[in-house]
């Protein structure tokens, strides 16, 4: 009763005081009904006949495919978000899920995106037969695969690396799991979040024409979307289609970098971990008007009541739920369960390498495997010196863009803008200029790897150099702390966390950008780097399972030993640093 009495308050109130900003904020809520009806009702529509064609290149058609691709980014990245607020709660709180879940993790992320199309695309074009729902399914699904990764390392990292004064303080109040999630962790973490979505986000675009437009053996479709109308442009050479799509995503882009990204950067420096930090908050701004209009207040408010449910009713605690965290002392019956559940999950594992041995021996000969291997470590070599290249210029540069707030809110939109470029629209020129000066496409292709996975170093350094406390500053000017003392013995290491989760997810994206960045394709040329991903992608262009299985596992072969021989100790050795606990 008392709910009702305060939601019919809420109620009042906003009657009496209508402003233009709910007149905005009603607008977006029934043009997003509007955009639910009809994506719904398209998904449930009989898959058309056109599919297996190329779309139309008229420009007119533009807006239409820009709105389909966003609703697919969006959808997939509020499955991803979801995903890993799930995965690295698990991974970072369970000692028995921990190990096994980074490692996959390490795996899943590395794996290229023809792996998942080849091995999910008929199962989800099956779950609704003659319907778009499957198709659509299929490409949310890939492009929920080029998002969810680094969103997932960004969230375990922080959950890992609570600091020990807020630790301090989860004890001093006495909260509980939901709590501490709710309070400290999550809130912890939203400053990285914010800008590994905006990564997720622009890795996204550059995906697209691998997931919209599918070319896979017999199997091939083409849904309506940028994605697709840049794979058709390319096909056809077309120019002018190339020009129209850069225009259009250059306007998208400005608009979701002005109206979302750029308002939920300044919203996260609240969360920042800096007692010296004063608060910015823009009471005038435009997004805080709309977002605390009467119209959007009456639509929240049964969120914020449960928002409170969840913090005050210790009714939907478990009495089992102090096991969840890693200090929980393990019992000896805990250890034996340990020990079964390591157990089945290295049997499971053999089990599944010996079928993939089995089926390799018995589909691919000997001389094939030897050269799948020798392609895989030509690849592991390629991107080995290209993230050693891209560390090596971008590192300082986005230290000193994070150290400097003004520079860092002009630089963000253009980074925004540029890691959004699908590298695909740069083909034509790569194309021409290794032809007309006769370049060695094994070195010159390697220039889209840097596009691909710069900007996860740029962003997550930026975030790391944002973070800096203010009370750490004002120690390095009060010693005149400078040169490299200052980089090695201060800078470095506070950001080494998020160094770390930007230099692994580019290590990752690298793998999966193979497939696009050692096959160039422009009209009728092709121009094709020696690599394990022109060979992955030869094979899928053809249908060839048992080569698509061999080159996946050569892959993985090669990501698992960097995985444990570097990237791991890195991640502990990190851990134990004690300016991150």
């Amino acid at each position: 009763m008392a709910y009702f009495k305060q939601y019919t308050l809420v109620a009042r109130n906003f009657r009496n005081k209508f402003t233009v900003w709910d007149a905005v904020a009603l607008t977006l809520v029934i043009g997003f009904f509007i955009l639910l009806k009809n994506t719904i009702g398209y998904m449930v529509s009989p898959v058309p006949e056109t599919i297996v064609d190329h779309v139309s290149l008229n420009p007119k058609n533009l807006p239409e495919y820009v709105l389909r691709s966003i609703t697919r980014i969006a959808l997939a990245l509020i499955v991803s978000v979801i995903f890993s607020i799930v995965y690295a709660l698990l991974a970072a709180k369970n000692k028995f899920l921990q190990k096994p879940m980074i490692a996959l993790l390490d795996i899943m992320q590395s794996i290229p995106i023809l792996g998942y199309i080849s091995f999910t695309i008929a199962g989800f074009i099956a779950l609704a037969p003659n319907k778009m729902l499957g198709y659509e399914l299929a490409v949310i699904f890939t492009v929920f695969t080029c998002q969810v990764w680094n969103i997932t390392y960004c969230l375990y990292q922080s959950l890992i690396t609570i600091p020990d004064d807020m630790k301090n303080a989860e004890k001093i109040f006495h909260l509980n799991p939901i709590q501490k999630f709710i309070l400290v962790e999550f809130p912890y973490a939203i400053p990285a979040l914010i800008w590994n979505i905006m990564i997720s986000v622009s890795n996204s675009w550059f995906f697209t024409v691998a997931s919209e437009a599918i070319i896979e053996g017999t199997t091939s479709f083409f849904l309506p979307g940028v994605g697709s109308y840049i794979a058709a442009a390319i096909s056809e050479q077309n120019l002018h289609a190339i020009f129209y799509a850069i225009a259009v995503l250059t306007f998208v882009i400005f608009l979701y970098d002005k109206f979302l990204f750029k308002p939920l950067v300044e919203w996260s420096k609240k969360f920042k971990h800096d007692f010296n930090q004063i608060s910015s908050t823009n009471y005038n701004s435009w997004d805080h008007k709309l977002l605390h209009s009467k119209f959007l207040s009456l639509i929240t408010y049964p969120f914020k009541g449960l928002y409170k449910y969840l913090l005050t009713n210790p009714l939907i605690l478990s009495k089992h739920t102090h096991k969840l965290y890693i200090h929980h002392k393990v019992t000896t019956n805990e250890k034996l369960q340990k020990l079964i559940y390591y157990g089945v999950i290295f049997s499971l594992s053999l089990i599944a390498f010996y079928k993939i041995i089995s089926f390799l021996y018995l589909e691919i000969p000997f001389a094939e495997v030897k050269h799948t291997l020798f392609l895989g470590l030509v690849t592991t070599f390629r991107i080995i010196v290209v993230m050693i290249i891209t560390i090596v210029i971008w590192l300082p540069i986005s230290i000193y863009i994070g150290f400097r707030p003004n520079l860092a809110k002009i630089a963000q939109p253009l980074a925004l803008a540029l890691a959004s470029f699908p590298a695909n629209l740069i083909f034509p020129l790569c194309v021409f200029l290794i032809q007309k000066y006769n370049l060695n496409p094994n070195t010159w292709l390697s220039i889209l790897f840097v596009i691909s996975i710069q900007w996860y170093i740029v962003f997550n350094v930026i975030a790391g150099a944002s973070a800096f406390p203010e009370g750490l500053k004002e120690v390095v000017k009060t010693f005149d702390i400078k040169g490299m003392v200052l980089m090695c013995k201060i800078i470095l290491p506070s950001i080494l966390p998020n160094f770390l989760i930007g230099a692994i997810t580019a290590w990752g994206s690298a793998w999966n950008t193979t497939i696009l960045a050692e096959t160039a394709k422009w009209g009728n040329t092709t121009l094709e780097a020696t690599g394990i991903g022109s060979y992955v992608t030869e094979a899928s262009t053809i249908g060839n399972m048992p080569h698509i299985i061999l080159g996946i596992t050569v892959m993985l072969f090669y990501i698992e030993i960097f995985n444990k021989c570097f990237w791991r100790p890195l991640f502990n050795y990190a851990d134990k640093m004690e300016q991150f606990k």
